[in-house]
């Protein structure tokens, strides 16, 4: 055995015991948990060895999926997750966009209604276009009026962990 690389098969505990030899290394052993199977697998089966290495990149990609999905950002967070909600940067500017943002056919008539806006309010603070969608609305014009205004909009995003993170936004528009 001297000379190679050699190592035992799982035994019936539930540790493994590898033996490692090399050429001019003296004997080393490693002792780590190994995970028990319902059904021993036959030795026909995958080599321990492989099972080992997909086990190992497995793990390592469970760990780095969450720094993954935050960095392509994939991860879009609601109101009960978020330690810190978004907010308007500027109250003021919003109402001011709203106002002129007002059908003037409905406005002339008297007509008031309301809008639901939804969307992602990127961890920059700007709405995401892709991601606006009308809820519901009193008026078609209306809706097409707060579709308009609502990318103009800038927020302080939403936070988790004192770190500013995608949030989802369900915004209601006053129009009167």
């Amino acid at each position: 055995m001297v000379g190679t690389n050699a190592y035992k098969r799982p035994s019936q505990t539930s540790a493994l015991e590898c033996q490692i030899i090399g050429p001019k290394l003296p004997l080393q052993a490693l002792t780590f948990p190994v995970p028990r199977f319902p059904q021993p697998m036959p030795d026909s089966a995958v080599p321990f060895r492989l099972r080992l290495a997909v086990l190992a990149t497995l793990m390592a990609t469970l760990l780095a999926l969450p720094g993954l999905l935050r960095a392509q950002g994939g991860i879009v967070y609601a109101g009960s997750d978020l330690d810190a909600l978004p907010t308007l940067v500027s109250p003021e500017i919003a109402a001011r966009l709203l106002a002129r943002s007002y059908p003037a056919s409905l406005k002339r008539l008297g007509v008031t209604g309301t809008v639901q806006v939804q969307f992602i309010v990127s961890s920059n603070g700007k709405v995401e276009p892709a991601s606006v969608q009308v809820m519901s609305s009193t008026a078609p014009q209306f809706a097409t009026a707060a579709r308009s205004i609502v990318e103009q909009i800038e927020f302080r995003p939403g936070e988790v962990k004192g770190l500013p993170v995608r949030a989802l936004v369900l915004l209601p528009m006053i129009y009167k």
